[in-house]
């Protein structure tokens, strides 16, 4: 009498008379073995801050620059190099403040994986960041504090303020 799997693997009944072609179940298995599939979702773009544009006669060049500006990922960088988050431009920007803006003249980071972590912005150019009428200087960080002003290249140059999202 033979006795039948209970699961949905065959296996072919052992006939003694054959001694050569011994089959294991793992060999005869119908089932291939695969690793677990891995699910990776994306992640919403959640806004952890806003630059607010300040509207004044010396950084922008008309009522055409955009009221602000979401931060989404973990790095805002603001220069007239195309590979900076924010591009000073000359149709945007006043032409004079342009030539003074750096390539990349200011940076800011945050660790999105811990919320409670603060906003960071370091200054990378030679003319100037400065952050409520205090200029940072070249290599310098700081926090960036809720509702800090953001003037780019002389402290009359009022550019951004900026709004923590995640400070309650």
């Amino acid at each position: 009498m033979a006795i039948k799997p209970m699961c949905d693997d065959v296996v072919p009944e052992h006939n003694s008379d054959d001694s050569d072609t011994e089959n294991t179940l793992t060999q005869n298995s119908q089932h291939v073995w695969s690793p677990p599939i891995e699910f990776t979702f994306a992640t919403p773009n959640i806004n952890w801050g806003r630059l607010y544009s300040i509207a004044g006669k010396h950084f922008w060049k008309n009522s055409e620059y955009p009221k602000y500006y979401d931060l989404v990922q973990p790095e805002f960088s603001l220069g007239r190099a195309l590979i900076c988050t924010f591009v000073t431009k000359k149709n945007l920007i006043k032409e004079n403040t342009v030539k003074c803006v750096s390539k990349k003249h200011f940076v800011i980071k945050r660790d999105l994986r811990k919320p409670l972590t603060p906003a960071i912005i370091t200054d990378l150019s030679y003319n100037g960041t400065y952050i409520n009428y205090v200029k940072l200087g070249h290599g310098c960080s700081r926090v960036l504090n809720d509702k800090d002003v953001i003037s780019v290249t002389h402290v009359f140059c009022k550019t951004f303020k900026y709004k923590d999202l995640w400070k309650k």
